[in-house]
């Protein structure tokens, strides 16, 4: 699987050229990894994921590939591009991406973003249009009017109004699970926190205080914040010792090797205080 997924990389990207780049991925996603890979037109901010399935594929998969991708690229976005250009479509489709400052140097050079120093994160802006596609906005686009503190503030409004949602670790599987009687009895209650209306990057419920000061209320204590991906948070009970802290980071880093780095959130740990509603590293 992984020489295919090897192979199959390195002929695409021999034959959409220096135009593109193509890049294998493994895209945490329920229970399980997928392998895929991304192509996207350099400097765009704009890439589409495939999936492939080498066993129901012929051999030759680059040239299975190929069309397809053509395909889509042709096809394009789900949206006319003059109409994504827009400042209003721009604004009405912001949401934050929070990813890890020392992993993005590069990204943080080419797309716009706020840092937030004190959680070691910095703040993308991604054009939300569909599941399959990424949109950064680049650094030295005019388009927009706006600084990055108030493109932040649309993103967090964005956000804010999709909402998220909790679920225990066996309901993120494929539900959409709400605390009941005995998850508040378990010591631990670990639960995750996603963006409510897909997926994708609802790790920025790291930002979304009075989100978390929900969760908190309803457990009765601060919360412990673990950053399973940029996608999502999991979230427990203030009441781990420090040999427990330990254990939570340790199980935090051995997930982040198994992941491509664009979708490691951060090596830390944090807290959010009930009382004070600040968020802070402990880790």
């Amino acid at each position: 699987m992984k020489n295919n997924m090897e192979r199959l990389v390195k002929e695409l990207q021999e034959r959409f050229g220096e135009e593109y780049e193509v890049v294998s991925v493994k895209m945490p996603k329920n229970n399980e990894v997928l392998d895929g890979f991304q192509i996207s037109r350099r400097g765009t901010g704009y890439g589409i994921t495939f999936y492939p399935n080498f066993e129901n594929e012929p051999d030759n998969h680059v040239d299975f590939w190929e069309p397809i991708i053509k395909k889509s690229f042709k096809k394009g976005l789900p949206v006319d591009l003059g109409e994504i250009l827009k400042p209003e479509f721009i604004l009405s489709h912001l949401q934050m991406r929070l990813v890890p400052i020392n992993r993005n140097e590069k990204l943080l050079e080419t797309y716009k973003n706020v840092i937030v120093p004190d959680l070691d994160l910095a703040i993308l802006f991604n054009v939300n249009l569909s599941e399959e596609i990424d949109m950064l906005i680049p650094a030295e686009y005019k388009g927009l009017n706006l600084s990055d503190e108030e493109l932040y503030r649309k993103a967090y409004e964005n956000d804010a109004d999709m909402g998220y949602k909790t679920m225990s670790l066996d309901e993120a599987a494929n539900t959409n699970g709400e605390i009941e009687d005995d998850d508040i009895d378990d010591p631990w209650c670990m639960r995750v926190i996603r963006n409510a209306k897909g997926w994708d990057y609802g790790s920025s419920v790291l930002l979304h205080k009075d989100v978390l000061q929900k969760y908190a209320d309803e457990l009765g204590s601060s919360l412990i914040l673990i950053p399973s991906s940029v996608h999502e948070l999991i979230y427990t009970r203030d009441n781990a010792d420090e040999a427990e802290l330990d254990i939570l980071r340790a199980g935090l880093l051995m997930g982040n090797r198994d992941m491509p780095d664009q979708y490691v959130l951060s090596s830390h740990l944090y807290r959010f205080d009930r009382d004070t509603q600040e968020v802070t590293i402990v880790r």
